[in-house]
C-alpha cells in the first residue's frame, strides 16, 4: 500500500433537539470550536467523529452526513466536517482536552469564535456551504500554534499519556467529470483501458487542487470540481475522496477522452462512483461508502447507464 503524508482529522457540528450547536473550548489553544480530532488507523470516519465528540464533551451523537473538507495550509492536514445530532450521554463541563462545553443558539456562536473556527462555523450554519476550503495562516500564526501544541505534548507526556504518532493512510482523489448532457465521461488512459482521473494525495497541496492539476496536464481542461463523497476501506487504511463536475465537451488532448458512459468498461470503483453522481450532485448530500467484501479494487465491470 502506498502511504500518503496527508494527515486526516474529523470535526462535527452537533445539534440538540432545540437546534443549538455544541462547542468546546480547547484546552491547548483556549478557543471555542467544534469538537474533533485525528482519525485513528483502521477507524471509519463516522466512528472517529462520534468518538471525538464523546471524549471531548460526554455527548453521544448520531452522525448524519459529511458537510465539507478543510485543508489546513502548512500542516499537511485535512479535516472532514460532519453534521450530527445529540442522542444521549451527559454534557461534561470539562475534560482532559476541553476547558468548557456548551450548547449555544446558532446566533450566539459568532461572537465567541475566532479565526478558522469562526469561518467553519459560518460555513456550518450557512445554507450555501462550500464543499471544500483551504484554511490559510501566516508563518507567525503557525509558529504560535506550534508552541501551544508543543506545551500540550510535553504535558501529556509528563502525565503518562504521550500522544501517538499520526497514522499513515493511503489517500487519493478521483474526479467524475460529465459532459453537459451527462452521457459521456472524461477518462484517461489506464493500462490498456480507460479510467477516471485519479491522483495520490501528497499532503502539501489540497487534494482538489492536485486533482485539478492532473486533469489539466492530462486533458487540457480545468473543470470546476465539487466534493460529492468518500470511499473508505478502514481495515486497510485506504480512502478515496470523490469530486464531480460537468462541463461542455470541449476537445481534449494528450490522454484525455470523452468516453460513452453506457459502454465504458471502467474499474469497479470508478463505475460505482459514476453511478452515484447524477445531474443533481451539487445539491445532494455528500455520501460515504464503506468498502465491503465482494467487488475488489481493480475489477472491471460495464457501466449500466
Amino acid at each position: 500500500m502506498n502511504s500518503s503524508p496527508l494527515r486526516l482529522g474529523v470535526m462535527t457540528a452537533v445539534f440538540d433537539d432545540a437546534g443549538q450547536l455544541l462547542l468546546s473550548r480547547r484546552a491547548d489553544l483556549n478557543l471555542w470550536s467544534l469538537p474533533g480530532g485525528r482519525l485513528d488507523a483502521r477507524e471509519p470516519l463516522e466512528h472517529a467523529a462520534a468518538r471525538e465528540i464523546y471524549e471531548e464533551t460526554g455527548i453521544e451523537a448520531a452522525i448524519e452526513s459529511p458537510l465539507a473538507l478543510y485543508m489546513v495550509d502548512g500542516w499537511q492536514r485535512m479535516n472532514v466536517l460532519f453534521r450530527a445530532r445529540a442522542i444521549g450521554g451527559g454534557l461534561r463541563e470539562r475534560t482532559d482536552e476541553t476547558h468548557g462545553n456548551r450548547f449555544f443558539p446558532p446566533r450566539d456562536t459568532f461572537g465567541i469564535s475566532t479565526g478558522h473556527s469562526s469561518l467553519i462555523l459560518r460555513d456550518t450554519l450557512s445554507p450555501q456551504r462550500p464543499t471544500f476550503r483551504l484554511l490559510t495562516s501566516t508563518r507567525r500564526e503557525r509558529n504560535a500554534i506550534r508552541a501551544q501544541l508543543g506545551w500540550r505534548y510535553v504535558w501529556n507526556f509528563a502525565r503518562g499519556k504521550p500522544e501517538p504518532r499520526y497514522p499513515h493512510f493511503s489517500v487519493s482523489a478521483i474526479a467524475v467529470v460529465w459532459d453537459e448532457n451527462y452521457r459521456r465521461l472524461l477518462t484517461l488512459k489506464h493500462g490498456s483501458g480507460r479510467a477516471l482521473p485519479r491522483v495520490m494525495c501528497g499532503g502539501k497541496t489540497a487534494p482538489w487542487v492536485q486533482l485539478s492539476n492532473v486533469i489539466e496536464q492530462a486533458a487540457g481542461v480545468q473543470p470546476e470540481l465539487s466534493w460529492v463523497g468518500v470511499w473508505q476501506d478502514a481495515p486497510r487504511s485506504r480512502l478515496e475522496f470523490v469530486f464531480a463536475a460537468s462541463m461542455s465537451a470541449t476537445p481534449l488532448f494528450r490522454g484525455g477522452e470523452w468516453t460513452s458512459a453506457r459502454s465504458a468498461p471502467l474499474p469497479a470503483r470508478d463505475a460505482e462512483f459514476t453511478e452515484r453522481v447524477g445531474q443533481n450532485y451539487t445539491s445532494e448530500p455528500i455520501w460515504v461508502i464503506n468498502a465491503q467484501v465482494g467487488v475488489q479494487p481493480g475489477d472491471t465491470i460495464l457501466h449500466p447507464r
